[in-house]
Order: C-alpha cells, then structure tokens, then sequence
C-alpha cells in the first residue's frame, strides 16, 4: 500500500465493476494513470459513451482525435522544469480532452507539426517538425478523493519504447511517482541515457530492473538500410544509482542473489548486461 499506483495503458474497454472498483481504489488513497481512450469502447469493442462515475473520476473525457498525425507533446510547469519542455514527437493522431473540470491541472499541451500527410506529400519514418504551439491539453491531473489521477491523451506506452530520448524514458515513471502514496526514493547517479530504470516494491525489498539499449545510426536489413533502428547491446563500463534507506543491496544473477557492496544506499555496478535485477531491502 506504500506505493500503491494503478496504470491503465490504452485500456479502451472498461466494465461497471472494473471502474467502481478503480473509483473506490484512487478515493481510498490510491494512484491513478491512464493513457489513452479509457473506457470508450464496450465488450466488443465498439464505440460508447464513458461511464459517468470513470468521467467523474478523470475530470475529462475523450473527444474526436485531432486531425495530426504527427504533433508533439510540450510538458508544462513543474513537470516540464524535470524533464524538460522541448517538443517532444508522439506517432499518431491524439484524441482530445474535453469537458476539462475546473480542478484539472495540465502538464502537457499539444504542438501541431508544421506539415501534415496529404495526397501530395507522405512523411516515411521521419516526423515533420514541430510548427505551432496550442494551448490544448494532452496530459492532466487531478486529485480525487484521497488518491490522485493524470490523464494522458497521447499513448505514451508506445513512445516510451524508444530509448536514446531521455524524457521518452522517463514520461511513464515520473508520472507514476506523481500519483504514488508515498514512492520509493531512488536516485541514478550520473547521466545514463540509453537504461531505463524500472521500480516495484514487495514489502521491504525494492526490486529494481536496468535494461539497457543502445541506438545505432542504421541497420542493414536483406540489403535495405534501416535508419534509427535500436540494438540492445549494454555499452556501459559502470553504472551507480541510490535509494534512500537501503539496509542491503544484491544482484540477481541466474535466479540467485549475490550481495553488492553498499555504502550510505549507493551501490555501483560493473560489466552490465543489457537486463540486470536488483534486490535493495529497506529500513521497514
């Protein structure tokens, strides 16, 4: 319950009792994270109207997706001071977010590209650059009971595959760590831009996974260049990272623990591969 957050990538079909079950979760305390249309398909996956109690609990709801099929993602106010407030590309239309209820904070606002796909000009694999900026929310939040809830138009699952940009690795976990109760404290020490750092808590072990990729300028598939393609090769001689009230530090290797040295929470790792686990105990 001490990091208690639930994460609802691109789940277009919701039931009465998935979402009063998800209500009562987020107003006992909980933390909410949705990308995508939640809620707006049935069963069988055609289109319907949300559920009023999942549009009460969002603060918005999902209109018609913008006519741009290229735009960017620009972070708002202190989420933008962390991460950064550069245009940030998203593939694919974003629907908008309507019916925005006054308590709703933005984070990100929407970038139209300066040219679109037409009869006349087709963009392949490279994306337009970003033209106007709109003062159209993509990602918002809100509080909600107890608990609290960011809503993300654009899907940021599918960005976040893309290693190499740092705020694309980092959109999902920092939201996450905006809704937990209480997050783990845990700090990269230095500049690692191709690992990703991902977190779960099992009572007094924080288990934390490395993957690491490195992207390459281009791959040679049966004699077509592929440009931007990732290899995921780890490239790193070392990596160090702390979490505040660590007792004890290991590293899974083979499915066995092997105690890391430790000292003030800090551990350093050495000859990566491109998934490493570790298993940090903490101060219960």
């Amino acid at each position: 319950k001490d990091f208690a957050v639930l994460v609802l990538p691109d789940v277009l079909s919701l039931s009465d009792s998935e979402i009063t079950a998800i209500d009562a979760f987020v107003r006992a305390g909980g933390g909410l994270v949705v990308t995508g249309e939640a809620g707006t398909r049935d069963a069988r996956g055609q289109q319907q109207e949300m559920h009023p109690t999942l549009t009460e609990l969002l603060g918005v709801r999902f209109g018609p997706a913008v006519d741009d099929p290229y735009p960017y993602l620009r972070l708002e106010g202190d989420w933008a001071e962390n991460l950064g407030s550069w245009p940030i590309p998203h593939y694919g239309r974003i629907p908008q977010l309507i019916d925005v209820a006054p308590d709703v904070t933005t984070l990100a606002t929407r970038i139209r590209s300066v040219l679109n796909t037409d009869e006349s000009t087709y963009w392949h694999n490279n994306q337009p650059a970003p033209g106007v900026t709109t003062l159209e929310p993509i990602i918002v939040e809100r509080s909600a009971g107890a608990g609290k809830v960011v809503v993300s138009a654009a899907r940021l699952g599918n960005n976040k595959a893309r290693q190499g940009h740092g705020t694309y690795r980092e959109l999902i976990t920092s939201l996450v760590q905006r809704v937990a109760p209480n997050p783990p404290a845990i700090e990269v020490v230095g500049t690692f831009p191709n690992t990703e750092v991902v977190v779960a808590r099992q009572k007094d072990r924080l288990i934390v996974h490395l993957v690491t990729g490195h992207p390459v300028v281009a791959l040679d598939v049966a004699g077509a260049a592929q440009p931007a393609a990732i290899e995921e090769v780890a490239r790193l001689s070392e990596f160090s990272l702390r979490v505040a009230g660590a007792l004890s530090a290991a590293r899974v290797v083979a499915g066995a623990e092997h105690n890391l040295p430790i000292d003030d929470g800090r551990v350093t790792l050495t000859h990566l591969t491109d998934w490493e686990t570790l298993v940090f105990r903490l101060n219960s």
